[in-house]
């Protein structure tokens, strides 16, 4: 599995020299989670860390717009799915995550998985 990781990451960095703009430098913090302490009765936030990676920003076919417009999560004007390495993060993001990159904003509106080594995920402006 490391191996075609490491295709996946040499795969990006390859678009990343072809297609000018079209790898970007992302950020994601993943939602801060409480563990319970039985001993003080309490919870406490645990520190969230900051994931820095690399994705392929692409766009929609039309063929692919109308077919998930049918879709639960469906696709709306300025959707545009986001490809990232698997290994590049330390779990799946959930929906309604935010993912931030050329100083702005985005939600996980829809995610898929490619052969466990790719996340496709659907991202809307926020």
């Amino acid at each position: 599995m490391a191996n075609l990781s490491n295709l996946v990451k040499s795969a990006i960095n390859t678009v990343a020299k072809i297609v000018p703009g079209a790898v970007v430098v992302c950020t994601w913090n993943p939602i801060t989670e409480s563990v319970y302490d039985p001993t003080t009765g309490t919870y406490t936030e645990t520190t969230p860390v900051t994931c820095i990676f690399k994705a392929i920003k692409s766009e929609y076919k039309h063929s692919q717009f109308q077919q998930r417009q049918e879709s639960p999560a469906g696709i709306e004007a300025g959707d545009f799915p986001l490809l990232v390495n698997q290994d590049a993060l330390p779990s799946r993001p959930p929906i309604g995550s935010v993912i931030s990159f050329n100083d702005k904003d985005h939600e996980v509106v829809n995610i898929t998985e490619t052969a466990d080594l790719l996340y496709s995920m659907q991202m809307r402006d926020k």
